[in-house]
């Protein structure tokens, strides 16, 4: 397998306001290409051996500021690093009754024209099927990242970018999960897993613009994660019901200072059900409702501000998350109707994402001395028309 991919981030602003005027254009680009190649091969009758290797290449481009103040052009950007990793990875997969263990190990080589590391990532699991729908696992891995993921805060919404590892340091972690799988009922089956994961040589970037020259501007922390996820389903003829609820707490320190991750989200709820109103020959007609409800997302802000050349008071930003956004909630419907015609299938679909026209944040920004969130859709109807021919 070959693939290239290419990511860009772009944000525009505009602001005008007696006489004086203001543009500007930030983006953040990233592109990747790579081969990955894998080999699988049967040993014995209990022994499956899989093995290959991964290469890729990525070069960022971090920020690239062009703006235009009162007439006067101005443009800022910061030289472009690159990412080179290789891979050599091997499994051995055994299977006998119902057990079956994974135990391998993964061997990679990173490069970032300035340094190069090496990482050694075993990783185990063995689970054992107890029959008609019935088992448990236990596994445990180590991991190395040689990316840095970067969050750049806008009054009008943050940016996610990534830049390669610093100071010869790749992030490292390793994590044990316990889980298991019963059938309750004849249409009825719950998922249990609960992991504890500990992580180290975490960034936090507390200066931007000096992590992005090379000239420091974060410090390294640790982190730690532990949470336990259930599923719940129930399948019938005409009905199919899933929910799901996880429960996480993640936790970085840096500095003395603990804090949770970015994406730290501590309940999550989600249920889906789909039933098909009209099941027959050649014509189905199904209805589908999805919600989903989360704790909001921590976010950096400061009730702590200084003033413009007006007075104004400008609003600060931290290094780490300091607050949380309001709980996000949505429910997404839809009807579908498919009918098969001599030479193919024709579909009509009804949907409503967010529904109940949930107002959820996707940002924070200071408004006269408090704060207003950005909303992206608050509600959007959809139909849609789709013609297949063929047998």
């Amino acid at each position: 397998m070959a693939y290239y991919t290419y990511l860009q981030n772009r944000q525009e602003t505009e602001f005008k306001d007696d006489g004086f005027s203001n543009w500007g254009k930030t983006t953040f680009k990233t592109h990747e290409f790579g081969a990955r190649m894998t080999f699988d091969q049967r040993l014995s009758h209990i022994w499956m051996l899989e093995y290959g290797a991964a290469f890729s290449h990525q070069r960022f481009e971090p920020m690239h500021t062009k703006s235009i103040i009162n007439g006067q052009h101005k443009e800022r950007g910061y030289s472009s690093e690159q990412l080179v990793s290789g891979a050599l990875f091997l499994n051995n997969r055994f299977q006998w009754g119902g057990w079956r263990a994974d135990v391998g190990v993964r061997g990679a080589v990173y490069d970032n024209s300035e340094q190069t590391r090496y990482a050694v990532e075993p990783r185990a699991q063995l689970s054992y099927d107890f029959g008609r729908d019935n088992s448990v696992w236990l596994s445990g891995t180590i991991n190395s990242q040689a990316l840095v993921q970067f969050n750049r805060y806008y009054y009008s919404m943050p940016i996610d970018f990534w830049t390669p590892f610093r100071d010869g340091r790749l992030q490292h972690a390793w994590q044990v999960s316990l889980g298991g799988r019963a059938k309750l009922h004849e249409n009825l089956t719950l998922s249990v897993e609960g992991y504890y994961k500990r992580m180290r040589n975490l960034p936090l970037i507390y200066d931007s613009d000096d992590f992005l020259l090379g000239n420091g501007g974060f410090i390294y922390g640790t982190g730690r994660a532990f949470g336990i996820e259930a599923m719940l389903q129930y399948q019938t003829e005409r009905l199919s019901l899933t929910a799901s609820y996880t429960y996480t707490d993640s936790r970085r320190r840096s500095d003395g200072v603990t804090y949770p991750f970015e994406y730290d989200v501590p309940h999550d709820f989600n249920a889906f059900v789909s039933y098909d109103v009209v099941k027959r020959p050649g014509r189905k007609h199904t209805f589908s409702l999805n919600v989903a409800w989360r704790s909001g997302l921590p976010y950096r802000l400061t009730n702590e501000s200084y003033p413009d050349t007006d007075g104004n008071p400008i609003i600060g930003i931290t290094a780490y998350p300091t607050m949380r956004m309001h709980n996000y909630f949505r429910a997404d419907v839809s009807y579908n109707m498919e009918r098969r015609k001599r030479n193919g299938v024709r579909n009509w679909q009804f949907s409503i994402i967010n529904a109940t026209w949930h107002k959820n944040p996707v940002s924070i920004y200071p408004y006269h001395g408090t704060y207003k969130a950005t909303v992206l859709i608050p509600i959007m109807p959809s139909v849609s028309y789709t013609r297949t021919f063929g047998k």
